[in-house]
């Protein structure tokens, strides 16, 4: 199965650094970034700012003596872990951009279980925010791993720590000063670039190598089938350490020119959605489904209303059969709940009740499914723009081709994909490896 629809046009990126550099010289001064200020309300990040930082971080990070910028596997491993925000993507980007491999953890870990990660991913430095700090010192194995630590929230660095903010400052002088060791790097987008530890269907915590070339490719598959423009606006809700949310919520949305926003946790969602007012959200199934809840016993809380709500769904219905979209304006309360400009909603992770996107479709709002894996960078299937269906996570998207072997009398059986988005292999383990990259096929186990 491979994709056979209409495709967008889309700029090619070889790596994440051309992306970004793109995105720089497209969109400038426009904001990648809204970040939620104490005392003035959002403070706006350009794309030439969002550059800048990285590259002074980046420069920073080479300054110290502990990056290695090899061609191979060796490269310094740096770790990021804490809630999503924007340090977090600076690091993010200044490590997979030059300064070596980036490994993000996943926040909700037990911190045996980061240590472990750390020690098998032969992680050097690790950067984090003050929350996750305080497990990291206490923790009597990390204290003794020789780590460099970075702070996303110390005002100065101290024998222990180093303060992201000092560290940005230092790469702004060394940059004023002529460094241009981190620019120079090379990137090799075949390489090494990002390790990301998943249980995966066995069980058994591995590590996902995925390359530039994996993460760019997905991003352009994506944006060939589903349009993001640059006056988009998200609200970063999942984990961003997640494949899932780092893909398609933050790193793809810069790649198009819209601008990301971060909720602050969950019991904020509905709080953050009315002051953001985003035009696109990114969650998983049970988040949309108690949405649609929600929506579905407002509408029945007296007859009256359930009347009402019947009412706009049948002549909603029947003008949308004869090409006339009223479904906001009949909708218009619903609409108003996510901030008033919500347009697309794109779920995965599991699947989605068909009936609950059905009535979200007939509210205004646009459900996208999708299917996909931390070893696909993630995306293999998806809705696009073009083909929206309410029972399945639609086709194979652009450049990836789908199969299915070992079918049953049913013709139930397992799902392999090949792409230029399939991962490079687990680290360290090549047995693992064997078993599910077979003649470039990779074998989902779903």
């Amino acid at each position: 199965m491979k994709y056979t629809g209409k495709e967008y046009e889309v700029f090619f990126i070889n790596d994440l650094r051309q992306m970004l550099e793109h995105s720089a010289g497209e969109y400038a001064e426009k904001p990648a970034f809204k970040l939620r200020s104490e005392d003035r309300g959002f403070e706006e990040v350009s794309y030439v700012r969002l550059k800048r930082d990285v590259e002074a971080f980046g420069t920073a990070l080479l300054s110290l003596g502990v990056c290695s910028t090899g061609t191979d596997d060796d490269r310094t491993k740096i770790a990021i872990i804490g809630e999503n925000r924007y340090e977090w993507c600076i690091a993010y980007f200044a490590t997979i951009c030059g300064a070596g491999i980036v490994v993000p953890l996943d926040k909700e870990l037990p911190i045996d279980d980061i240590t472990n990660i750390i020690k098998a991913s032969d992680t050097k430095v690790i950067a984090y925010s003050e929350k996750f700090g305080e497990l990291i010192m206490a923790d009597e194995e990390l204290t003794n791993a020789n780590l460099l630590r970075i702070n996303f929230d110390l005002d100065e660095s101290s024998e222990t720590e180093m303060s992201f903010t000092r560290l940005l400052k230092r790469g702004y002088d060394l940059m004023t000063e002529g460094d241009a060791d981190y620019k120079n790097v090379k990137i090799d987008n075949e390489a090494l670039a990002a390790i990301l530890f998943t249980s995966g269907t066995t069980g058994m915590t591995k590590g996902v190598m995925l390359s530039h070339k994996n993460l760019c490719s997905n991003i352009m598959s994506i944006c060939k089938t589903v349009h993001l423009n640059p006056d988009e606006q998200l609200l970063s809700i999942l984990p961003i350490h997640h494949t899932y949310e780092c893909t398609i919520g933050f790193l793809l949305p810069l790649y198009r020119g819209a601008c990301i926003s971060f909720c602050r946790g969950i019991r904020y969602i509905a709080k953050d959605i009315l002051e953001v007012s985003p035009t696109v959200l990114i969650l998983v199934p049970i988040i949309i489904e108690g949405i649609h809840a929600k929506i579905i016993a407002k509408a029945q809380e007296t007859k009256k209303a359930m009347r009402k709500f019947k009412l706009g769904m049948a002549v909603t219905t029947s003008l949308y059969k004869v090409g006339i979209d009223a479904r906001k304006k009949i909708f218009a309360p619903i609409g108003a709940v996510f901030g008033g400009r919500l347009r697309l909603l794109i779920t995965g992770a599991s699947a989605i009740e068909a009936e609950v996107m059905r009535d979200l479709h007939f509210f205004g709002l646009e459900v996208l499914q999708g299917y996909g894996l931390t070893e696909c960078a993630p995306l293999v299937a998806g809705n696009s723009d073009g083909l929206i269906t309410f029972d399945t996570v639609g086709t194979a998207v652009p450049d990836v081709e789908i199969d299915i072997i070992d079918k049953d009398e049913n013709g139930i059986g397992e799902i392999i994909c090949r792409g230029p988005n399939v991962m490079l292999g687990y680290y360290k383990n090549q047995e693992q490896t064997d078993k599910v990259l077979i003649d470039g096929w990779f074998h989902t186990g779903d």
